[in-house]
């Protein structure tokens, strides 16, 4: 009796623990019409079987929010003897019925419905519509009509969860730039800074609409452009004045000191001379300081390294005010490290040409060392073909530290044409002409014919009186 009631207890136990509480054994999906279950549960990285885990429920959340269909994404547990059922419920985002357009005259509903992203039958929220509002606003900026006015109306739709959507557009019309006055600027001519500009006057040959974005890019290219005169501590501001006739605009300039060059030191060059560098640095005492000119003369001198082989070379440049002088000083810090071999050269981008037919016009060849001038001349050999549009050389590490792999990088062009034309005159009366020719013909290869360099010409002349016909073969 006593064995029995044992084994019983023993069973009772071992049936309890194959459905432990905290594991999922079922998911449920609620509040969801026009989503499908199939398209919600991928989403879903829970699955029954496994352990209840809140980081990962809130990452299902999170992914079920970021499909867009859902307005809200509430998760309930409900414990079972057999498990926890983890029930998801869903409030579906409503849906666009029709969406229309008023008050659009000069931008065609067309052209305004490619720039949004919202159409007929698509899940909408306040956000989206208003991303969209801002869009219009934007492509109506980029026409000129700046003060153009964007609202909306939502109905819904009776027993749906859908809407219809409504923009009304008042374009106001273009604001055209009367006048642009430019103040503070004591070092820089007027018409100078105009010119820097891109906003303009109306005129009779210039609209001068006006346009917020090219004003507020026109602060920063008149900035940049004072910077590259020596001006480092220059500050910009526009304003703008709004007026019934049109915008009338003020620049005003606060220039700040000009900063010129003091002296300038070169440190860690063994390889190159001094005289080689400073000649490269073309930078003298007393010359304008900016950023972009200090940069451009460090890459400057570290082309007189790569030229050399170098092309490991590092050339830092470190401006200092040098209160005494009030001139900045400028150091050129050189790591020449070891020099560079060439250990491959790789051929991209050649889908018609022949890769030997690129090989035969380079300069630089495995093995070799590194010569920065080898590679610009095998540049203008390939630029010289005519056969490519874009031409780039770049290097990737080899596998030993002092070897590189030269990649030939090219974008090929259109190498043949057909032209046809007539005429008469008196001599040879009615006559016409066809020319066929390919620059990069390649008689081997019976699929295009295009590959290997060759020059193939095919010109026939037929008149009332005479023929001619010609062939040109060039290999």
């Amino acid at each position: 009796m006593i064995r029995r009631f044992f084994i019983l207890i023993l069973f009772i136990g071992f049936d309890f623990s194959a459905y432990p509480q905290d594991s999922v054994f079922r998911i449920d999906i609620q509040g969801n019409e026009i989503v499908s279950d199939a398209k919600i549960i991928p989403k879903i990285k829970i699955r029954s079987g496994q352990p209840y885990n809140e980081n990962i429920i809130n990452e299902d959340v999170k992914n079920l929010y970021a499909t867009g269909f859902f307005e809200t994404v509430e998760v309930e547990k409900n414990d079972k003897p057999e498990g926890a059922i983890i029930v998801f419920v869903v409030k579906e985002k409503p849906v666009l019925k029709t969406l229309t357009i008023e008050g659009a005259r000069f931008i065609r509903d067309k052209q305004i419905l490619k720039e949004i992203d919202i159409k007929d039958g698509s899940f909408v929220d306040e956000y989206k519509i208003k991303e969209t509002v801002r869009k219009i606003k934007d492509l109506y900026n980029t026409k000129g009509f700046s003060q153009a006015q964007i609202t909306y109306n939502i109905t819904p739709v009776t027993g749906k969860n859908e809407i219809d959507l409504l923009f009304l557009i008042d374009e106001k019309g273009v604001l055209k730039v009367r006048q642009v006055i430019v103040k503070g600027n004591d070092s820089v001519s007027t018409s100078r800074i105009l010119k820097v500009m891109k906003t303009r006057k109306a005129w009779l040959f210039n609209r001068g609409i006006f346009k917020n974005d090219v004003l507020r890019d026109d602060e920063s290219r008149i900035i940049d452009y004072y910077k590259l005169q020596g001006f480092g501590d220059v500050s910009v501001d526009i304003e703008t004045d709004y007026r019934p006739k049109g915008v009338y605009i003020i620049v005003k300039i606060e220039e700040g000191r000009l900063y010129l060059i003091g002296e300038i030191e070169i440190e860690g060059n063994d390889v190159a001379s001094l005289e080689e560098i400073t000649e490269a640095l073309k930078l003298k005492a007393g010359d304008i300081f900016s950023d972009q000119t200090v940069y451009e003369a460090s890459s400057r001198v570290r082309e007189v390294y790569v030229d050399r082989g170098y092309i490991f070379a590092q050339v830092d440049s470190l401006a200092v005010f040098n209160r005494q002088t009030e001139s900045v000083d400028v150091t050129y810090k050189i790591i020449e490290n070891d020099i560079a071999y060439v250990e491959d050269i790789e051929i991209k981008g050649n889908s018609r040409t022949r890769d030997k037919v690129i090989r035969r016009e380079l300069r630089v060849y495995p093995g070799e060392r590194f010569d920065g001038k080898a590679v610009r001349r095998s540049k203008e050999r390939l630029e010289n073909l005519g056969f490519f549009e874009e031409i780039r050389f770049a290097t990737e590490p080899g596998q030993d530290a002092d070897k590189v792999d030269l990649i030939v990088d090219v974008k090929e062009a259109k190498t043949g044409y057909i032209s046809f034309g007539g005429g008469y005159s008196s001599i040879n009366e009615f006559m016409g002409f066809v020319e066929l020719r390919q620059r990069n013909f390649d008689y081997k290869n019976w699929s295009t014919f295009t590959g290997a360099g060759q020059d193939l010409t095919i010109t026939a002349s037929m008149g009332t009186l005479t023929d001619r016909y010609q062939l040109s073969f060039t290999n």
